[in-house]
């Protein structure tokens, strides 16, 4: 088995915007926490710090494909449009080889891929030999959703 990571690399100009405004909101939410710790200085236990704030500084995505292409069974590949799309196409094409798409993203749901599992949900643990994540197959989804 095989783990292709798909990094996105560009911003595709229709979706410009978006993820401008999810940019300065991840900036705001940071700046906010910052603020917090600073009041409240290290002892604060109140804070929980969402990993959904949390984004790559610019251009270091390269060197995070770099990490990943070191591991043994790994495959990265940079999108060169709309990564979601380019994922599900890749998927497509993979046919019955690929088992699912981790990723962050809620549009997985109207793609037809075996099955979406949310990224930030995935969790290793290393004594257990296990993998635990939260996933939902397509076709559970449609049924649930009653299409």
């Amino acid at each position: 088995m095989e783990v292709i990571v798909m990094i996105d690399g560009n911003v595709t100009t229709d979706k410009l915007n978006t993820w401008l405004s999810r940019r300065a909101e991840r900036m705001d939410a940071l700046r906010e926490l910052n603020e917090r710790l600073k009041r409240n200085g290290s002892i604060c236990e109140s804070v929980f710090v969402d990993s959904s704030n949390w984004f790559a500084p610019n251009g270091s995505y390269f060197y995070i494909g770099q990490v990943f292409a070191s591991i043994h069974h790994c495959r990265v590949i940079y999108a060169q449009t709309d990564c979601d799309r380019e994922m599900v196409g890749y998927a497509s094409v993979l046919g019955d080889q690929c088992y699912a798409i981790a990723g962050n993203d809620s549009d997985f749901f109207i793609f037809d891929v075996p099955l979406y599992i949310q990224l930030r949900s995935l969790h290793f643990s290393y004594r257990a030999k296990c993998l635990d994540f939260v996933g939902c197959y397509h076709r559970d989804f449609l049924s649930a959703v009653e299409l």
